[in-house]
């Protein structure tokens, strides 16, 4: 392959990769469908059903993000839901 054509493939390539990482704009007008899913009713039409767990909100310990990308960096604080019952975690 020429050096010319291969420069004009990447060309070709990075305005392709480019174009494939787009902004939508959000939808206009009504919508076809509103639920409230506070309503009995509403739960009831998507088959929902609403839970509740008692919790406990402890402290928790992570690593902030590394150069590495990965949890190597500083210690940091943080909060966390543990379940009261069964004191797991939860995500």
């Amino acid at each position: 392959m020429s050096r010319p054509s291969l420069l004009s493939s990447l060309v070709l390539l990075a305005s392709l990769t480019a174009s494939a990482q787009t902004i939508q704009d959000p939808p206009v007008g009504r919508s076809d469908a509103v639920i409230d899913l506070a309503s009995r009713e509403g739960v009831q039409l998507v088959n929902g059903q609403w839970r509740y767990h008692d919790v406990k909100i402890v402290d928790g310990d992570s690593r902030a993000l590394g150069p590495d990308l990965k949890p190597s960096g500083c210690a940091d604080q943080n909060l966390r839901l543990r379940s009261a019952r069964r004191e797991r975690r939860l995500r």
